[in-house]
């Protein structure tokens, strides 16, 4: 499997990007020399250091060093990190940007890259965004990504946006996990789904090892179970093609425990608690997007 040979940058050093760069790092798909990292805090920097990627607060030193920049702050804080760098820094046609960024779709990632930087290209008159949406089981190989590009990506065919043909970002996360292309007018709702919901299954696991737990089961025994129990799960969706609901009548026998314990799930709403925590998830992502709209407008 081919290396990664740019520098890669980050600009914000949190969860997520440090999720990616131990993905990238265990796959050997990057030398940790090759990576940057920035932030406002030493704290936030630390395990960079100790990884071996190259640290700095001044988020122009990313721009300048790095062909491939991930922008992994949070939202309110993208057009303050891309501040400090103003009139500094000239955006070669070849630089890629991949935002995790939610709510902030790939035409206004344009418009603020555009407005805080100089950017001159000989061959297309946008900068290049990627929006990706991972989950932070990317940095033990099991995320799950979704992810759209900007038009300038798929009409020109930029270098750096490929590795042996396959799209930059394809082979940046599908070295951890799955990955997937969409269309960006369902990328909001898809992050409800794989983005926020692995914070769900983290519920739904806690609240199943506290039954046990009532039950009287230890609960260190108690969370290996349900934890393995959701992981079983999920493979035999996976691996059989079977839709859960044909699995779950697999279990259920005619007057069984299995099919007590699904009627009190439902008298208590599950599935409607799961569907209206997606359609949430997606009503802020687009508050976010219509905020940072007004905002481009002013």
């Amino acid at each position: 499997m081919s290396k990664l040979s740019m520098n890669l940058g980050f600009i914000g050093a949190g969860i997520m990007a440090q999720a990616t760069a131990k993905a990238l790092i265990s796959s050997d798909l990057i030398n940790p020399g090759s990576i940057y990292a920035s932030a406002p805090s030493d704290n936030n920097l630390k395990w960079w250091k100790d990884a071996g990627a190259n640290t700095t607060h001044d988020n122009g030193t990313i721009l300048k060093k790095c062909k491939v920049i991930v922008l992994a702050m949070k939202p309110q804080y993208f057009e303050k990190a891309l501040s400090t760098a103003d009139k500094d820094f000239i955006q070669e046609n070849e630089t890629v940007f991949i935002s995790l960024l939610a709510g902030i779709n790939t035409s206004q990632l344009q418009k603020i890259l555009n407005k805080h930087l100089n950017f001159k290209s000989t061959i297309n008159e946008e900068i290049n965004v990627y929006h990706v949406i991972p989950n932070t089981a990317i940095s033990i190989g099991y995320g799950c990504t979704v992810y759209c590009q900007s038009l300038s990506i798929i009409n020109n065919h930029i270098v750096y946006c490929f590795i042996d043909n396959i799209p930059i970002v394809e082979k940046i996360f599908n070295s951890c996990g799955l990955c997937l292309e969409i269309s960006e007018d369902i990328l909001n709702a898809a992050s409800a789904v794989s983005g926020s919901g692995i914070a769900y299954v983290y519920i739904m696991i806690e609240a199943l090892s506290d039954g046990g737990v009532k039950m009287g089961i230890p609960r260190p025994l108690a969370m290996k179970l349900a934890a393995q129990t959701f992981l079983g799960g999920a493979k035999m969706i996976q691996e059989t093609g079977k839709h859960p609901g044909q699995l779950k009548d697999e279990v259920c026998s005619a007057g069984g425990t299995t099919i007590a314990a699904v009627h009190a799930m439902e008298k208590n709403g599950i599935r409607g608690g799961l569907i209206d925590a997606v359609e949430a998830a997606v009503r802020r992502n687009q508050e976010i997007s219509e905020k940072q709209s007004v905002k481009n407008v002013q």
